[in-house]
């Protein structure tokens, strides 16, 4: 037995008159369009709490208490961006495997953190991925 849906569009493109609603209902309908005027836009490249809110209805209070702080040591970083400079075009799990060798234990995460935060400061060029 087949079960399909009568529904010919999303519930969130159905809209709401106004007029044939309560005042109560129409308050509860005011709550859930300033909540969705305050949702995080869909850029995850920032931080929530340095993204810009709407100017109607700001969000949050602020940057958090507790932030996560680096994992790795400088001298880490430093070691990384020395084979980065080194080896323009290596990525983050040659790096990882060259800096093994030498006796400094960094997942490639951490690697490649690294790379991340250093290609956002402009300390290191990005490299250009070929078109498979």
């Amino acid at each position: 037995m087949n079960i399909e849906s009568m529904r010919t569009r999303p519930y969130r493109s159905f809209e709401v008159d106004d007029a044939e609603l309560s005042e109560q209902a129409r308050g509860h309908l005011l709550a859930i369009r300033a909540s969705r005027r305050c949702a995080p836009p869909a850029a995850p490249s920032r931080p929530p709490w340095r993204r810009s809110a709407s100017a109607a209805a700001p969000c949050s209070g602020g940057r958090p208490r507790r932030v996560r702080r680096p994992s790795y040591k400088p001298g880490d970083a430093k070691a990384v961006m020395g084979l980065r400079r080194k080896h323009p075009f290596m990525g983050k799990a040659p790096i990882q495997r060259m800096l093994e060798r030498k006796g400094r234990r960094l997942s490639v995460s951490t690697v490649g953190r690294i790379l991340s935060r250093a290609i956002a400061d402009d300390r290191v060029p990005r490299v250009a991925q070929e078109a498979a």
